[in-house]
């Protein structure tokens, strides 16, 4: 009786925590070779936008209408002219704005793009790390001395052979300044 019990039990959880999405719901479809999506809120009021890197490897911003996922139509964000390898969102200088922090260059390079205020304007791209010895696959922002600024932490592969390396690079004083 136990068993049984249990297996009931076990296909009505699972039938109940299973599929709980909705209709597929278009959001946008004027968009060229998107890649790297990811949530935000630029322009700070409230409601979810979208930024991704798309045709011509620009930065784009879908700003969100209100909380129903309507957008607005896509607009350039930042015209950068590079090629993105990966993007993150982080308060990488303390200001209390989500800047964008990115691989690119041939994934040898780290830049930085400042928010400068709560309305989706933004400072020049700042380099970070350059270093051509090493091919970046994925980098962290995190404080790993707790020294109360944000370091980058880097998985690469080193030239052009199987070897692989973490490396940390320290933000010096937070001026992002990054030493390794």
């Amino acid at each position: 009786m136990k068993s049984i019990l249990f297996t009931l039990t076990a296909f009505i959880s699972f039938g109940l925590s299973y599929g709980q999405f909705g209709a597929q719901q278009v959001i946008s479809t004027e968009i060229e070779s998107p890649r790297f999506l990811t949530p935000t809120d630029i322009n700070e009021d409230g409601i979810t936008d979208l930024m991704y890197v798309g045709e011509g490897n620009k930065l784009y911003w879908l700003q969100g209408l209100n909380n129903d996922a309507e957008f607005d139509s896509a607009e350039i964000l930042y015209d950068t002219g590079n090629s993105y390898w990966q993007i993150k969102l982080f308060d990488i200088d303390n200001d209390g704005l989500e800047d964008i922090v990115f691989v690119h260059g041939g994934n040898h390079n780290i830049t930085v793009i400042k928010k400068i205020d709560a309305n989706g304007t933004y400072a020049t791209q700042q380099l970070l790390i350059s270093n051509t010895n090493l091919f970046i696959n994925n980098f962290q922002i995190l404080d790993i001395d707790e020294d109360a600024d944000y370091d980058l932490v880097t998985f690469s592969i080193v030239g052009n052979s199987l070897n692989s390396s973490i490396n940390s690079y320290e933000n010096i004083n937070n001026s992002l300044v990054f030493d390794n």
